[in-house]
């Protein structure tokens, strides 16, 4: 008995993750499932032209709408668990903090990115497509749809799932399963999984470590940031240039991670969130 009302508890801490997927699945059915089933009804067999540029740019609009009713539903389940935006960020570190997470995110990407391209070197998994073909308008909805999932996740993730889960299970239980929650979120990017997976369990540490989620809304932007650009470079630079970064942004990052926590308020002296 003890055990199931351990199970109800989780699945009931879960919901706000769960509400998140049944959101964008929902996206799928009502966006891009219609704009393919008229695809193969105009071009049955012509695959090359099955998703054009026009096709591209209306999947991300629609994605990036949806983002709205994501949204919506966390506010009204931070209203239906009673939550304030200080229950979820209980610290507001100092200015210098958030700059050096700036530069510890710049580094952390080129290692994490490093670690994920060995992985999938290893494992024979597809690599991500470049987007050099992509058009001007679908590369702005790109950059707007990732800054958009840096709030929405962190909100989620950081947010509501850690207040939920830390009042019931154990912090290696909660930074393990929120940040394969993550990785889950991104099935459809297969590749990028474990990439999700690590850095989920860094904005896990910072959450815990600085009290302010505001350092992980910033540290998961600047990551999408450069996970966006990096679709851009050529394949001839590509490893060159991750290979490079990983070395240089693994001093930077832990140059970086030192001074965040050199530079930060401890939880009881930072001011509280109004």
């Amino acid at each position: 008995m003890k055990a199931w009302n351990k199970i109800k508890r989780f699945f009931s801490a879960s919901s706000p993750f769960f509400t998140y997927l049944l959101i964008q699945l929902s996206a799928i059915i009502f966006g891009v499932i219609p704009l393919l089933i008229y695809k193969l009804s105009v071009n049955a067999f012509d695959m090359e032209s099955f998703v054009g540029v026009k096709e591209a740019e209306i999947a991300l609009l629609c994605d990036l709408l949806f983002n709205f009713i994501c949204v919506a539903a966390i506010f009204f389940q931070m209203r239906f668990y009673s939550y304030k935006f200080s229950d979820i960020s209980p610290t507001k570190q100092n200015g210098k903090v958030c700059i050096w997470t700036v530069f510890f995110s710049i580094g952390a990407f080129f290692v994490i990115s490093f670690i994920n391209n060995r992985f999938i070197g290893l494992t024979g998994l597809a690599p991500e497509e470049s987007a050099l073909g992509f058009s001007s308008l679908a590369t702005l909805l790109w950059l707007l749809l990732n800054i958009s999932y840096a709030f929405i996740e962190e909100l989620i993730f950081r947010g509501l799932l850690y207040k939920n889960y830390e009042k019931d299970f154990s912090v290696i239980f909660s930074a393990v399963v929120i940040s394969l929650e993550a990785a889950v979120n991104n099935v459809p990017a297969f590749g990028i999984m474990l990439y999700v997976f690590i850095y989920s369990l860094i904005l896990f540490y910072i959450r815990r470590r600085f009290g302010d989620i505001r350092l992980c809304i910033i540290m998961h932007i600047i990551m999408n940031l450069f996970e966006t650009l990096s679709f851009f470079i050529g394949e001839g630079y590509y490893n060159t240039v991750m290979n490079i970064g990983a070395a240089a942004g693994l001093v930077i990052a832990a140059a970086s991670m030192y001074l965040m926590i050199k530079c930060a308020d401890a939880p009881e002296k930072a001011p509280k969130e109004a």
